[in-house]
């Protein structure tokens, strides 16, 4: 049996579950790495260390003001726990570090958890439900950063730690939890120099405000010095910023300007404006607020006009963008009048605000202006490029200044522009490429914002990023949530051609039927296939019909799927959609395979996949090599069937596409097995069963599982076997998934087989406690097994046992016998009573047609059992 890599699951990407980016994939045990160390933080280290040690503390919040340095703290303890990992008896086994702050929905935790952990939806329950699957047996210290905006979804916290007793919660927020057992830990702002003694200039050097001053100004300019001479300047700048760490990494660079004695001038003049704050705002607020005010007031016009604009973006900034911004006029990021309601009705539109302009020759200097003043941030990207971003108390100012302006609305707007053109630069009706899926991932904080303000203000703007923006979150398994999107600019009112919102709701159906909605899939694809026809929308009412014969198909209606096919197929051809015209070949090809119509589902594959071929897309002709190789050999043409599922390998390796890897393996291994090749059968599952679980793909991995048991029964580990078969079977019924008859018919034999070997009651044990494993404990035990040797001296030994209808305890009992041994010495060896012994015994003789020991004996050598 062979697994199917399907393009059921609509506009060519359905089954294709692509893995969370390369830079995502390792986050889990990585903690980012501060380029400056850690000063003046002893006590509140030694002080959390504590706690994270004790066994019955399991949340602890670090609570402070903005720019107290909460982050740069639970980094330096996420690091210490992970350098611990490994070591005998680690307080945990594993760090995930999250930050939240681009987040604007508590209902996104779960999602941006699980991005970390690469946990994804397996389905119909809700995410929360596979972390907690993923957690409860894992030691685990969670590091959950900027929580203060999310309160809201502090019970995912609370549900999690109560469910997984191995994780702990380190958590920064300006505010507590407010869930039960949470430590709180108020981080104050750095120690400063006793105003009321004379110390010496040795004793304030080691002031930690101070030291921090003195550190980050000498980054900015080496030949500063901390003297006598500047010593009580510094001492009270430190003083005059209340200690905040970021209030004195902004201010400590104007030492390349200005000296200690000026800038404490400066800095006296803006803190007196203190004094008319709101009475009820913290006053270190204030403070953080006036220094940031402070920066930017040194700012000339066109760098403070970049400052704020940069302000919309959620998540980090491409260098693209922030040349957008800075020279709005550019043609290549303005919607133009095609897609501009305005355009059509004549009214001005306020969303086009005018924006004031910074040239060509001056915006880099401006960016490299922020960059020194630490108002903007930079971080290089393994491709080697520079993305931008904003600390969030910065950015909460700059959106201040923002609205302040008057500029808001044309910021959006053209930050709503930017993210539509990159949406729209991958073509809809194919599989988004490996590239443009990590340039998504790296930007889906920038479309989620730009999705929420456009389906306020811009509702056809939203639905045409929705229509661009849904095969991301299709490949990449982010099912609920786009759904979500989808949903939520379905329901705005627009004058949104058919044509947009055919493909909005085609996306919405995609996702729905994913998570086995079968119901409200065939609704969706139904309503997209109705406004394609009234549109005049041939291509999209094509690929509508096409949809609802994968919706038929996934719930094996087969019939009514082929007649769907065939229906979009005679379509498709009229009007000469290639790709689609391969697609719907291979999904003809599926249903033929599934009725075991193998002849007529080789002559589909081989129809559609030139077809897929002439049009450039690599990874969908992958996919129909990949089942064109699998119907082969499943039909008995070995070396054929073998050399097309190794090319299919060879071409999903090479463009990137690791569930098409993991699929290829599995078929691969399954050739292997064909030819009595154990261990290498066993190797390419293996491997499978790895990236699967990467990628979350939990169908794949419960037949992988399935397969993998079987080799363990062949070698001569049924109890195992009978264990991961069980843990199969639970999973799917989990996730809701069901069998074709074909792998139905085919894992049933792998059941009774190894129902044989191990005997009735020890097999249902054994099946009862697979069904209580997690999935990632079941993939865990798979993957622990280490195939014993003498492969084929043990299949051979199986084969003889079940010839002769033995268990596996009547096999254990007779080699005893033929050792020589008597029943009070086998009961003693084995663990049982003595009269279990003989009644295993007398079954012996029975079975083996004997009528004495020494018969049984030389029954079984003869037949090799022996």
């Amino acid at each position: 049996m062979t697994q199917s890599l399907s393009t059921e699951t609509n506009q060519d990407a359905s089954e294709t579950m692509q893995p969370r980016d390369e830079q995502r994939e390792t986050v889990f045990d990585q903690i980012p790495a501060p380029l400056n160390a850690l000063i003046g933080r002893d006590r509140e280290l030694d002080l959390v260390r504590g706690l994270l040690a004790r066994e019955n503390v399991r949340l602890v919040t670090l609570t402070g003001p903005g720019g107290v340095g909460k982050t740069r703290l639970a980094l330096a303890l996420a690091a210490e726990a992970g350098a611990d990992v490994g070591a005998d008896d680690p307080r945990v086994t594993r760090v995930a570090f999250v930050p939240l702050a681009p987040l604007h929905d508590a209902a996104l935790i779960p999602a941006t958890i699980g991005d970390r952990l690469n946990v994804h939806e397996s389905g119909e329950r809700p995410l929360t439900t596979d972390l907690i699957d993923r957690l409860q047996n894992e030691r685990v210290l969670l590091v959950l950063d900027n929580f203060e905006h999310l309160l809201t979804g502090a019970p995912v916290v609370a549900e999690l730690l109560a469910a997984c007793p191995g994780v702990t919660a380190l958590i920064t927020s300006r505010r507590r939890l407010g869930l039960s057992g949470e430590h709180e830990v108020p981080i104050p702002p750095l120690a400063l120099a006793d105003p009321g003694r004379t110390a010496t200039i040795e004793e304030l050097g080691n002031v930690p405000a101070i030291r921090l001053f003195v550190a980050r100004a000498q980054a900015a300019a080496a030949g500063f010095t901390f003297t006598a001479a500047n010593a009580l300047a510094v001492a009270e700048i430190c003083q005059r910023l209340h200690g905040l760490p970021l209030a004195i990494e902004l201010a400590a660079p104007r030492t390349r300007l200005l000296s200690p004695t000026a800038l404490l001038a400066r800095l006296t003049h803006r803190l007196e404006l203190l004094a008319g704050g709101p009475s009820d705002a913290p006053e270190r607020l204030q403070t953080m607020r006036q220094t940031i005010a402070w920066s930017y007031d040194l700012l000339d016009p066109a760098a403070q006009t970049l400052f704020r604009r940069l302000a919309v973006f959620a998540g980090g900034i491409p260098f693209a963008a922030v040349e957008a911004f800075a020279i709005p006029s550019r043609p290549a990021y303005d919607l133009g009048t095609q897609h501009d309601p305005s355009a059509a009705t004549g009214n001005p539109d306020p969303l086009r605000a005018e924006l004031p302009t910074v040239t060509t020759n001056t915006f880099l200097a401006e960016l490299t202006t922020l960059v020194d003043e630490s108002l903007v941030q930079i971080t290089e990207q393994p491709d080697g490029e520079r993305r931008f971003g904003m600390l969030e108390t910065v950015r909460e100012y700059a959106l201040e200044r923002l609205e302040d302006s008057g500029e808001a609305a044309g910021a959006r707007r053209r930050h709503v522009e930017f993210y539509l053109r990159m949406v729209e630069s991958v073509d809809p009706w194919q599989y988004v490429p490996q590239d443009a899926l990590e340039r998504f991932q790296t930007e889906h904080d920038n479309v989620r914002a730009a999705l929420d303000w456009s389906i306020v203000h811009a509702s056809e703007t939203a639905l045409r990023i929705a229509a661009g923006f849904w095969q991301f979150w299709q490949q990449k398994g982010y099912w609920s949530e786009g759904r979500g999107w989808l949903e939520r600019a379905l329901a705005t009112e627009s004058d949104a051609p058919p044509s947009v919102r055919a493909a909005v709701l085609a996306g919405a159906g995609s996702m729905a039927d994913r998570q086995n909605d079968f119901v409200q899939a065939r609704a969706f694809f139904e309503e997209s296939l109705a406004l394609a026809r009234q549109g005049g929308d041939e291509r999209r009412a094509a690929r509508s019909l096409r949809s609802l014969g994968i919706v038929a198909s996934n719930q094996n209606e087969l019939d009514d799927a082929a007649a769907l096919f065939e229906e979009a197929l005679v379509e498709l051809r009229a009007i000469q959609d290639q790709a689609a015209i391969a697609s719907c070949l291979n999904d003809l090809g599926l249903v033929a395979d599934r009725r075991g119509d193998r002849n007529r589902a080789i002559a589909y594959y081989e129809e559609a996949l030139p077809l897929a071929r002439a049009t450039g897309d690599q990874t969908h002709a992958a996919l129909i090599l990949s089942n064109l190789g699998g119907t082969v050999t499943a039909s008995g043409d070995m070396p054929r069937g073998e050399a097309l599922t190794a090319e299919a390998l060879d071409q999903s390796r090479a463009v990137g596409d690791l569930y098409g890897v993991a699929s290829n393996l599995y078929n691969l291994a399954d050739c292997f097995r064909q030819r009595d090749e154990i261990a290498g059968a066993w190797e390419r599952y293996r491997e499978s069963l790895t990236i699967s679980a990467e990628l979350s793909e939990k169908h794949l991995v419960s037949l992988i599982l399935d397969q993998m048991a079987h080799l363990l029964t062949l070698t001569g580990l049924p109890r195992p076997a009978a264990h991961l078969l069980g843990a199969a079977a639970a999973l799917r019924q989990r996730i809701g998934d069901t069998l074709f008859p074909i792998e139905e018919a085919t894992f049933a034999e792998f059941i009774v087989i190894t129902r044989a070997a191990l005997g009735d009651e020890a097999f249902q044990a054994a099946w009862d406690a697979g069904e209580g494993l997690t999935a990632d404990q079941a993939i865990a035990e798979a993957l622990a097994v280490a195939m014993r040797p003498a492969i084929d001296e043990r299949r051979a030994a199986l084969q003889a046992q079940l010839k002769l209808g033995l268990t596996m305890r009547e096999v254990e009992v007779l080699r005893l016998v033929a050792e020589g041994l008597g029943d009070k010495e086998i009961a003693t060896a084995l663990a049982i009573s003595r009269h279990t012994v003989s009644n295993q015994v007398t079954a012996l003789r029975t079975k083996l047609h004997v009528t004495s020991r020494t018969g049984a004996v030389t029954v079984a050598r003869e037949a090799g059992l022996l």
